[in-house]
């Protein structure tokens, strides 16, 4: 009797800590390094037959500079950018296919600032800019 009462009580705070770690689990998975927003996507549809699955640059840049923009603006103060690597220079690609070489040139720069091992890349990109 002693016994199963014990039973019972340890398997009530067994079940309340598998609750409490799939609230803590599901509350943590929310949560990620970086802001990819549609960053995926938009790569996908410049690079993967463009003209068949309707790429309209302007609008990509449109939602891409707006994600940067809010991710950017719910950053704390001294604390990292979540903007991901390359969603930057995708932007700066971007802005050059529709020849706005001044906005490609600031989203190039941005990419090299939050990320100094583009460094490489970046320099090469601008020295091909006209």
């Amino acid at each position: 009797m002693e016994a199963d009462r014990r039973m019972k009580g340890a398997a009530r705070g067994l079940g309340a800590g598998v609750l409490a770690g799939i609230v803590m689990t599901a509350a943590g998975c929310q949560t990620t390094l970086y802001d990819w927003g549609s960053y995926q996507q938009s790569v996908w549809l410049t690079y993967a037959q463009p003209a068949e699955n309707g790429a309209d640059v302007g609008k990509q840049i449109d939602v891409l500079a707006k994600e940067i923009h809010q991710t950017e603006t719910r950053a704390k103060a001294g604390t990292l950018s979540r903007v991901p690597p390359g969603k930057y220079a995708h932007l700066g690609y971007l802005y050059a296919l529709q020849g706005d070489s001044v906005s490609a040139r600031q989203s190039f720069e941005a990419e090299k600032r939050l990320y100094p091992e583009s460094a490489t890349f970046i320099d090469g990109l601008l020295a091909r800019m006209p």
